[in-house]
Formats: C-alpha cells, structure tokens, sequence
C-alpha cells in the first residue's frame, strides 16, 4: 500500500549515489504522488479503525474515500498502487494543467464529503467511548523503543520525515506536524485526521 513511496527512497538512494540531478518538476511530481498515495492509505485506516469498533457507517465511509483516490492514481498514472512511475532520474508520468485542475477540484470535493462523514463520526459516543483509552501506547517505552511515525506522532514525539530530513521538495512546503499526546488509538485516529486536512 506505499509502493510508490518505497519506490522513492530506492531511487533517491541511487541518484544521491550516482549524484544524479533529478529535475525540479519530477520532484514536485513526487510530492503529488505521495501525498495522493498517503491519503489514500490515511482513509483506509480511517474507515478500518471505525469498523473493528463495529461502526459500519465509518467503515464503509473510509473505503468509498480511499476509492476515489485510488480511481485517481489510475487515472493519472495507469496504476491503482502508483507502480511503475518512480524511476532514477524522475517519473515516468506527468500531469497536465487540465488534469491538475480536475484533481484539486475534485480533492476540494472530497474534503467536504470526508468532513461530513467525520461530523457524523464524532457524534458517536460508542465509538469515542472506544477509541479512548485503547490500545494505549506509554510515550517513555515509545522513546525507549524508537517509536516513529503515526504511532511516535500520537504520544507527542515531533518527528515526521518529510519535516526532519526533506525529500523531493518537501523543504519546501510548509505544513504543520499532526501530533496528538494520549498514546491511544484515539489520538492515533486523529493523528491521521489531522494528515488528511494538511
């Protein structure tokens, strides 16, 4: 579910040996690519986490969302996963003016509906009442252990690579850290939520 993103760290690994200049439109490319790759993997666990609470509504909401980016990564690269456009040197696909503004209308629209679907979600006591509290990650064993991403970000440890050790252009892009403090899967969900919306 992150190939795409695999796929880049081994070809930046080979161009940083090979001193490889990759162009400034590839990397900006990349960027596209594996913010539309993490959202999509963002509401999968979005709509998986509500479902094994039993909140089918949540459940079969994160799926049909993950769906609509998916429909987009094949529509832009002819691959469901991304596979195959990552290549040393750049990419293989580019994205038209026309076609880049069809994807940010259509994430314009995909953002209200996920806003809908969240206010729905967070008027459910029985599914707060579960996340709370639950799967409870302790931040010192977290330090203790090397805790990073999601998981690191939601017991309050600011650590997130496209911050701490840019890629592509990530150095520059602003975008604020999603950090929770409770360790829970609560504050794990809303971890997620925060990466969604920035």
């Amino acid at each position: 579910d992150t190939s795409f993103t695999h796929s880049l760290a081994f070809c930046q690994a080979v161009e940083n040996l090979a001193n490889l200049e990759v162009p400034e439109r590839a990397k900006y490319l990349r960027v596209i690519f594996s913010e539309l790759e993490r959202l999509a993997n963002h509401f999968n666990d979005f709509g998986f986490i509500m479902l094994d609470t039993g909140f089918s509504f949540g459940g079969s909401n994160g799926t049909r969302l993950r769906e609509k980016i998916m429909q987009w990564h094949e529509r832009l690269t002819g691959s469901r996963f991304l596979r195959g456009v990552n290549t040393v040197g750049g990419v293989t696909r580019d994205i038209t003016a026309d076609l880049g503004r069809e994807l940010l209308e259509d994430l314009q629209k995909i953002q209200k509906d996920f806003t809908e679907v969240l206010e729905i979600s967070e008027n459910s006591a029985s599914l707060l009442n579960r996340l709370q509290g639950a799967g409870l990650l302790d931040r010192q064993i977290a330090l203790d252990h090397g805790v990073i991403g999601v998981a690191g970000r939601a017991v309050g440890i600011e650590q997130d690579s496209r911050i701490d050790y840019p890629y592509a252009v990530y150095d520059k892009i602003k975008f604020a850290m999603a950090v929770e403090q409770n360790g829970d899967v609560h504050s794990r969900f809303y971890v997620r939520i925060k990466e969604i919306y920035s």
